[in-house]
């Protein structure tokens, strides 16, 4: 099962109010990959390079924060589905790889 890493931070919008900017969202395949992103994704924001430990993310995800900066790191496990690009058929075969880049790429 795929991993979305989400990294969004609430911000002020010019006439006073607040939304959700999404700086970054990216899926891979496995839990070891979600780990390493989501301590990439860390250090950036907090900017240090101390260790993070992401032991505590579990298979069905996690998150962190908010951060420092107000940053908040969410890790979803998801279906394959969920990343909008259906696997392939017979016809049209997309395999898991392509899948991810396909999501990536937006």
């Amino acid at each position: 099962m795929p991993y979305i890493i989400t990294t969004e931070r609430t911000d002020v919008a010019a006439h006073g109010g607040t939304f959700q900017n999404v700086l970054s969202r990216i899926a891979v395949a496995t839990l070891d990959e979600a780990r390493r992103i989501t301590a990439r994704e860390y250090r950036e924001h907090v900017h240090r390079f101390m260790g993070f430990d992401t032991r505590w993310i579990t298979e069905s995800g996690g998150t962190v924060g908010p951060l420092p900066d107000g940053t908040v790191i969410e890790v979803r496990r998801v279906n394959w589905i969920d990343l909008g690009v259906p696997l392939g058929s017979a016809m049209y075969p997309v395999s898991e790889a392509d899948a991810l880049a396909a999501f990536n790429a937006r």
